[in-house]
């Protein structure tokens, strides 16, 4: 048998080429930077005072209403804040359109499917609040229970508390303030820290009480994970509007559907 007199030479392997060294990228790189969300925050502030001193001053002098008790009236509350929020969100959308974004796509505020997982999510989360709050000394009267003085009143602010308020608070929050935060500190302070902001800003609502402020602040872990775990607003937003769902449908029934509030803390 013959043989090739000029064999190909066996190809060698040759070694990898070195990965380089791992470089820390930052959790988060948004457009805006802190000062933006204070911005942000200090309007949403500001202008919904401004509604409600408006709105108190023609309440008392235009249709005669009696100033005492006005700062809880849900009539008067709900449409102040309702104009703040506009006007809130007009500046959301300027802070990115002043840097040629697009508001929507760049806030994160996109689809991510499960829209019924989500959903039992935030009832789930609900009824582990209630249970947990059976084991915290919760005061029996709350400063927000004070905004539940008619059926109408209460309509209202279910309406609002399940559409608007959760839509404005997951963009500030989950939004703009979590990434913010997540570029400089991390994922886990950031969390942390969105979390505690989220339960502070309610803290008026619930007496400053340490207990129902705890829940609040583990409602947003959940809320501000989600954000984290998804990459996305939308599912903390259908966790948090089926969580106040949760808490209003509750509130119907031990009310006599509207219309008994003193069964309220009772």
């Amino acid at each position: 048998m013959s043989t090739d007199p000029n064999p190909l030479p066996s190809p060698s392997l040759e070694p990898p080429l070195p990965l380089p060294p791992p470089t820390r990228v930052p959790a988060e790189n948004p457009p805006w930077t802190l000062w933006d969300v204070f911005s942000i925050a200090l309007l949403a502030f500001g202008s919904g005072q401004i509604f409600g001193l408006v709105g108190a001053y023609l309440a008392v002098k235009k249709f005669h209403v009696p100033l005492a008790g006005l700062e809880r009236n849900p009539k008067l509350a709900i449409p102040a804040e309702f104009l703040g929020y506009l006007v809130t969100l007009a500046f959301m959308i300027a802070v990115l359109r002043s840097r040629g974004l697009p508001f929507w796509r760049t806030i994160r505020l996109r689809w991510t499917g499960q829209f019924f997982r989500y959903v039992i999510y935030g009832f789930l989360l609900a009824f582990a609040v209630g249970f947990a709050s059976e084991l915290l000394p919760i005061p029996k009267q709350l400063p927000i229970d004070k905004y539940f003085t008619d059926t109408l009143g209460a309509w209202m602010l279910a309406i609002f508390g399940v559409t608007v308020a959760p839509l404005m608070e997951e963009l500030f929050f989950r939004g703009f303030l979590y990434p913010a935060l997540a570029r400089p500190l991390g994922i886990g302070w950031s969390i942390a820290i969105t979390s505690f902001a989220f339960a502070l800003v309610h803290s008026s609502q619930l007496a400053s009480a340490w207990a129902p402020l705890l829940l609040l602040f583990g409602v947003g872990l959940v809320l501000t994970m989600l954000r984290v775990r998804t990459g996305s607003v939308l599912p903390g937003l259908f966790v948090h509007s089926a969580y106040n769902l949760t808490l209003f449908i509750q509130m119907f029934f031990a009310t006599d559907h509207f219309h008994n509030f003193d069964k309220l803390g009772g």
